[in-house]
């Protein structure tokens, strides 16, 4: 079931929409010179353009195209993106088991290839299983591993979602005052980019829910209403853990 409002998207979204445009006619040229491996970048690009303006069923079917010329020209690298990118969308989903799998999979192609700094993303997929299955844990011992990879290689671009796990791990654990900084690392972060919106009305979200267990309802709502204005999370399934988390809030202050 997909959770049923709409927002107004703001003009976070519109350089986004205007990305888009550009790269659908950048993959047409590609795909009419035979540059798969360029074509496949591309669409790797569009898919996370489109999870950003939560169109999570267009960067579902983006990140198959992608996946599929990856495996066809032998890309292995590529692959194991993609496959990280696909478990991020099964996630929202709703569909964990896909998701693991995904993650799983790119993770053990990482690993393979020697491409630490690839990691993250599958980690984040692995944490966030961690999270949804109320083992936080577990998904710090995979955060953990993503910080020795950043001391090793510096900051990674998927920095703000994992410091938004790491709030929501934290915050399961019965640790607000740490959650909150994880989270507003994560809000700070993302909003600083040009594909934040989605990711940044989540981690509002995830900020609302630890204030209102802390009783500090004003703070929570002027969360949820910028959350709110961030994105449109109609495409977010309901079952999924960041579907429950929305309706948990949206119940709460609506």
């Amino acid at each position: 079931m997909l959770l049923g409002h709409r927002v107004l998207v703001t003009s976070h979204s519109t350089p986004l929409a205007e990305r888009i445009r550009a790269i659908d006619a950048a993959i047409a040229v590609h795909r009419e010179v035979g540059n798969r491996r360029a074509e496949a970048a591309a669409l790797n690009n569009r898919g996370q353009w489109c999870v950003a303006l939560g169109q999570l069923e267009d960067a579902h079917a983006t990140y198959d195209r992608a996946l599929t010329i990856h495996r066809e020209i032998g890309h292995r690298l590529g692959e194991a993106i993609g496959l990280a990118s696909l478990a991020r969308v099964y996630l929202f989903e709703g569909v964990p088991v896909l998701a693991r799998m995904c993650a799983e999979q790119s993770l053990a192609l990482n690993r393979a290839l020697g491409s630490r700094q690839y990691e993250c993303l599958a980690r984040w997929g692995l944490a966030e299983l961690a999270l949804s299955d109320r083992r936080p844990d577990e998904a710090l011992a995979h955060l953990r591993e993503v910080d020795a990879i950043r001391d090793d290689l510096g900051p990674r671009f998927e920095d703000g979602i994992l410091f938004s796990a790491e709030g929501a791990a934290l915050h399961q654990l019965v640790r607000p005052a740490a959650a909150l900084v994880a989270l507003r690392r994560s809000v700070d972060h993302l909003s600083k980019g040009h594909d934040g919106g989605f990711d940044v009305s989540l981690a509002l979200y995830r900020t609302a829910a630890v204030l209102l267990d802390l009783g500090r309802h004003d703070e929570a709502r002027a969360c949820w209403n910028d959350a709110r204005a961030r994105a449109d999370l109609a495409d977010l399934r309901a079952e999924s853990s960041f579907g429950r988390l929305v309706g948990h809030v949206d119940a709460a202050l609506a």
